[in-house]
């Protein structure tokens, strides 16, 4: 570590951070269901720069910035005993430079700026199922402290269906769908399943479209949360040591219309639960739409097979 510098931010640093920027809302993407769809933006990097009430800070190694973080100086709720306090963010280390130390060094460095302005107040906040990044800050000196909640209120299933349903009479109907569509839409689907089970959110959040619902339990799920779920329940399969040996689709069904196609299949899944076998079938029900020659995801529905 003792070739990496760290320094203040300057405005040719500008390009770099914009990159750092997206780097940031793609890890957290799939984390937060209420992000909005690319392109999208999260600081307005030239005014921290000049703000005299924040600190960005970068790291640089041969001359490389490889990392970045900022304090901001924000007032305290009235009821606190400190008055203010220092809130971090954008912390962000390239990936072949992590595991270095890159994050204590900015996290002590933004440190004593916000000692030098009185503050004795840090604060941050991460995505409850980050657990890595959740690590990362207990061991440079945080503490967990409040859990922030939330709740999508959804439209209800009936509606639902009814807009698929007209949605798909909408369409042209194309009584014999080509064998290089049927094969390209069950190729995808055998995709999405891999990139599940091996937590690619950013295949996943590639083929799933922007509108796309998922229903299913009753609930109905939009992009990002789907996403959000699937990283949670395959992570807590593997911390409970539920292994996913293989899998195939049964009763796989293409049916075109026009652009938009329905997909019917049977996943079967083999796997084992600590020492036990296990094996589970689900039906899925999944819509795809064509759009500049590309098949996106927007709407799907699994349930249980006894």
């Amino acid at each position: 570590m003792n070739d990496i510098l760290i320094r203040k931010a300057q405005t040719k640093d500008i390009p770099v951070l914009l990159q750092f920027e997206q780097g940031v809302i793609n890890a957290e993407r799939p984390f937060d269901p209420t992000l909005k769809g690319d392109p999208n933006r999260y600081y307005d990097i030239e005014a921290m720069i000049a703000a005299s009430h924040i600190e960005l800070l970068v790291a640089e190694s041969a001359g490389e910035v490889i990392a970045s973080g900022y304090a901001r100086i924000d007032r305290s709720d009235p009821f606190l005993r400190h008055e203010q306090h220092a809130y971090l963010g954008f912390m962000y280390v390239e990936p072949t430079h992590r595991g270095k130390g890159v994050n204590k060094m900015i996290v002590d460095a933004l440190e004593q700026w916000a000692l030098s302005k009185s503050i004795t107040e840090m604060r941050l906040e991460v995505y409850v199922p980050n657990t890595a990044a959740i690590a990362a800050y207990e061991k440079v000196g945080f503490t967990k402290h409040m859990i922030e909640m939330r709740k999508a209120i959804a439209r209800t299933l009936p509606f639902l269906f009814l807009s698929i349903l007209l949605f798909l009479q909408s369409c042209k109907s194309d009584p014999a769908p080509t064998v290089d569509d049927k094969q390209q839409l069950l190729s995808l689907e055998h995709k999405w399943l891999e990139a599940e089970f091996s937590l690619d959110t950013a295949y996943l959040s590639s083929i799933i479209d922007s509108s796309f619902i998922d229903i299913a339990d009753g609930h109905v799920h939009n992009k990002q949360e789907t996403i959000l779920d699937m990283y949670t329940n395959i992570s807590q399969r593997i911390k409970d040591s539920i292994i996913i040996d293989s899998f195939n689709l049964e009763n796989s069904q293409v049916n075109l219309y026009g652009n938009t196609a329905v997909v019917t299949f049977i996943v079967h899944t083999h796997g084992k639960n600590k020492t036990t076998i296990t094996e589970r079938r689900t039906r899925f029900y999944d819509v795809w739409v064509k759009r500049a020659d590309m098949w996106k995801a927007v709407a799907s529905q699994g349930s249980r097979v006894e």
